[in-house]
């Protein structure tokens, strides 16, 4: 990890809007020499600042049906309990958390069936796990994931169909979204034509948006904290739009459970994370109940997967 200058800053904003934007006219807005924006961009990616890839739409996806699970562990580290969790197909966030729960999970999945399976056969098996606490996911209002861990980090292992033309275009890009249509095309054995249209087609359906993920820390981002709310009925919608508006928070979802909204934030410090909850709060006072707890590390994020909605937020 590197110290980014304003110039820096520049470029990934602009790739954070499109990973695929050129070095031709990243260098036009900057105001510097292609060599030069090739240079940063490089040095951006071997010191694992930024990573070019393309996020999904979960919903669009297919993914609609998702859990939260809350593991209570004894008898075995917290460590292990995350780390083997993390290997469960659907699992695609697995948190160590300073408090009990000592472990946190996200499951999504493409039916029923899947999330079945691992709250009552999968999750079971992992030794340590004392008993699991699970909230029903109703609505993920905001999902982000520009800013995550991402060297190292496994992706999650889900089940879908045979891959179609669009799907395995999207599977390159993920690896590099700065690949060409002709380098996709020559790979697929298509024409460039049909990598064009796919790509403009999920862009604008709001299925995939490409662009970089940053790592957090470089933004001076290491408090990340999840948050519980049991909010009056009557204000859920009102308490997701002061949440969502954000931008320190990374997501917030409506869940049926002890408690009807999750999500969690990123600032700076622990002292940031507490003056944004003293303000947030100040302006919620339908609040019944809430519960904090800081991620101590993080074992699996699928940091392709987001939730787009009318643009960022």
């Amino acid at each position: 990890m590197i110290n980014i200058d304003e110039t820096d800053k520049q470029i990934i904003d602009h790739l954070r809007q499109d990973g695929r934007t050129t070095n031709r006219k990243l260098a036009k807005r900057a105001g510097i020499s292609e060599s030069s924006i090739a240079n940063r961009i490089r040095r951006l990616i071997d010191t694992h600042t930024i990573k070019f890839t393309v996020q999904e739409d979960l919903y669009a996806k297919g993914l609609n049906f998702v859990v939260w699970v809350d593991l209570y562990v004894r008898g075995a580290s917290a460590d292990s309990v995350a780390v083997a969790a993390s290997e469960i197909p659907n699992v695609i966030t697995s948190t160590i958390c300073s408090t009990d729960p000592s472990v946190t999970l996200w499951v999504a999945a493409p039916n029923p069936g899947d999330i079945r399976e691992v709250l009552q056969e999968q999750i079971p098996m992992v030794k340590g796990v004392q008993r699991l606490e699970s909230m029903i996911g109703l609505d993920i209002v905001k999902y982000e994931s520009e800013f995550s861990p991402f060297e190292n980090m496994p992706l999650s292992d889900i089940a879908f169909p045979k891959a179609t033309a669009r799907e395995k275009i999207v599977n390159l890009l993920k690896q590099d979204s700065r690949l060409s249509n002709y380098e996709i095309a020559d790979r697929l054995g298509i024409t460039e034509g049909t990598v064009r249209h796919h790509i403009r087609k999920l862009v604008s359906d709001r299925q995939m948006r490409i662009g970089v993920v940053i790592n957090p820390a470089v933004y001076g981002y290491t408090d990340a904290v999840q948050f519980r709310l049991s909010v009056e009925p009557k204000y859920i919608s009102e308490a997701c739009s002061l949440l969502r508006r954000r931008e320190e928070v990374g997501m917030v979802a409506h869940v049926a459970g002890r408690y009807n909204l999750t999500g969690f934030i990123h600032t700076s410090s622990p002292e940031s994370s507490a003056s944004f909850f003293n303000e947030m709060f100040s302006q919620m006072n339908y609040i019944n109940e809430a519960s904090f707890s800081s991620a101590i590390k993080v074992c699996r994020h699928n940091y392709n997967w987001v939730r787009i909605t009318s643009g960022r937020n």
